[in-house]
C-alpha cells in the first residue's frame, strides 16, 4: 500500500512539474516596451507612416517593487500591477484606479477554446469586451504560443487596434505574455502592442525588426536583401554570414523564432562571420543584422 501511495505521489508530482509554464517574469527585473498610437489632428496623417502619432512607453518591473492588493501580491510599475499563476500560465493585471483584476494571458487554452477578453478604459469602470477563439497552438523551442482571432465581427477585438500596416496577430506566448492588452488605453490611445521584452537587462523578445523597441520614423534606409548571404541554408550546426560590400560592417545579429522570441543575440565585426547554432532547436528562424545607425536586413533560415 505504501508503495502504491508513493507511486501515486510521484506521478502527481511529475504531472504538476510538467504542468508548470515558464514564468512571464524573471529573477530580478524585466521591462516591457509598449507602443500605442494616438488620435491625430492633422491632414498629413498617414496610418502607414511608422512613428506618426505613435508613442512608446517602457514599463519596468522589479522583484523588489511589490504591492499587496486585496491580500494578493503584485509587482508594480507606475500605475500597472501584475501577478502570475505559473501552474496555468495566466497573467493578471490591475490598474491604479480600478478595483478589479483582469486576465491578460492564459496558456492553459487549447485549439477551439474561447478566451473572454476584457478591455479596461482608463480610470473609469467602463470597458469593451469580446470573445476570442483559439485558432492554433504551436510550440517554438518547446515554448507554447497560442494564436487567437475574433469570435465574431461584433466583438471588440484587440487585433482591430494597434499599428496599421503590419497586421500583427493576437497571441499569447509562454515566458513572454500577450501581444495586446498590457497597456490600458485612454480616450485618445489604442490598445498597447508589445514591441520588446527585456529580462535582467537582456533582450529576449522583439515583435518586428522594423518596429524595434521604440517605435519611430527614423527615415533610415535599410540594406538591400542582396547584401547578405547566409549559408548553408538549411543548416545543422552553424551558419556563415557573407556581406557583399567593401565597407567593413559592425553591428548586432538577432535571431528570433517565428513567435518573436530572441534565441541568439550577439555583436559581430567584419564582413564574414560564422555563428554557432548548437543552442537552437530544429525549425525556421529570422536573422536580423542591424548596424549602429539602425540600418538593417532580415533573412530566414532553417535549422534541420
Amino acid at each position: 500500500m505504501k508503495r502504491i501511495s508513493l507511486l501515486a505521489s510521484l506521478l502527481v508530482g511529475s504531472f504538476c512539474l510538467h504542468a508548470q509554464y515558464e514564468s512571464f517574469f524573471c529573477n530580478n527585473s524585466w521591462t516591457y516596451h509598449i507602443a500605442y498610437y494616438e488620435t491625430c489632428y492633422t491632414d498629413e496623417y498617414d496610418p502607414e507612416n511608422l512613428g506618426q502619432c505613435t508613442a512608446t512607453e517602457a514599463f519596468e518591473f522589479s522583484k523588489t517593487d511589490t504591492a499587496w492588493l486585496d491580500s494578493v501580491l503584485f509587482f508594480k510599475s507606475q500605475y500597472v500591477f501584475l501577478r502570475e499563476d505559473t501552474s496555468l500560465g495566466q497573467l493578471f493585471a490591475r490598474y491604479q484606479y480600478l478595483d478589479k483584476e483582469y486576465l491578460l494571458c492564459d496558456l492553459s487554452l487549447e485549439e477551439g477554446d474561447t478566451f473572454h477578453f476584457v478591455w479596461p478604459w482608463n480610470m473609469f469602470e467602463v470597458y469593451y469586451h469580446g470573445d476570442m477563439l483559439v485558432d492554433s497552438v504551436r510550440y517554438y523551442s518547446g515554448k507554447k504560443t497560442i494564436y487567437l482571432s475574433c469570435a465574431s465581427e461584433y466583438d471588440a477585438c484587440p487585433s482591430d487596434y494597434g499599428i496599421p500596416y503590419y497586421n500583427i496577430s493576437l497571441r499569447f506566448m509562454e515566458g513572454i505574455g500577450p501581444m495586446y492588452g498590457f497597456y490600458p488605453p485612454t480616450s485618445e490611445t489604442s490598445l498597447g502592442i508589445l514591441l520588446c521584452l527585456y529580462k535582467d537587462g537582456s533582450l529576449c523578445y522583439m515583435t518586428h525588426e522594423d518596429l524595434g523597441c521604440y517605435q519611430s520614423c527614423s527615415g533610415v534606409e535599410d540594406y538591400p536583401p542582396s547584401l547578405l548571404e547566409i549559408w548553408p541554408n538549411p543548416t545543422k550546426e552553424s551558419i556563415t554570414l557573407d556581406f557583399s560590400t567593401n565597407t567593413t560592417l559592425e553591428g548586432q545579429v538577432i535571431i528570433r523564432d517565428l513567435s518573436g522570441r530572441i534565441c541568439l543575440h550577439q555583436t559581430i565585426s567584419g564582413n564574414h562571420s560564422t555563428i554557432s547554432l548548437e543552442s537552437l532547436s530544429s525549425g525556421m528562424y529570422l536573422l536580423t543584422y542591424m548596424d549602429k545607425e539602425s540600418r538593417k536586413i532580415t533573412k530566414k533560415f532553417v535549422k534541420e
